[in-house]
């Protein structure tokens, strides 16, 4: 994970949708392949941070239902605020089974948004973005 020294790295990352969220999902998803975890436990984690006068709060989120996992993290701070939500499940094997993805980052340079949906029957991904949609083949073990 990557450390910030400064509050303009902070405000940097932040505004590149930075890896302190995508650390914290993979952190979760890491986790869940590990041959000892049969089943994760839901969990509600917050963070907060003052780096030279500038306030950063991050909130980590694991839920279960239905049998389906749904890891979500939300970083903010005066720039903006991004959002990263994944859905997934688990083979009895522990693998990892992406179901879906979607991030949202609204800051003050605008708006973004992605969504992934994995389309295990067909073996492909569906992606769209503000610009773009496609379809990409997809193997299993695929993340």
């Amino acid at each position: 994970m990557e450390i910030f020294n400064s509050a303009k790295s902070i405000s940097t990352a932040f505004l590149r949708g930075a890896s302190l969220n995508i650390c914290l999902m993979l952190g979760c998803l890491i986790f869940a392949t590990s041959a000892y975890a049969t089943k994760i436990q839901p969990y509600d984690l917050y963070y907060a941070a003052d780096i030279g006068g500038m306030k950063v709060e991050a909130r980590h989120q694991l839920q279960q239902k239905e049998g389906q996992y749904s890891v979500k993290a939300q970083a903010k701070n005066f720039i903006g605020k991004i959002t990263e939500q994944g859905v997934f499940e688990i083979s009895e094997s522990g693998h990892i089974i992406p179901l879906e993805y979607t991030k949202r980052q609204k800051t003050m340079l605008g708006n973004r948004s992605e969504t992934q949906i994995f389309d295990w029957p067909s073996k492909s991904l569906l992606h769209k973005d503000k610009e773009t949609q496609g379809k990409v083949p997809i193997s299993p073990g695929q993340f």
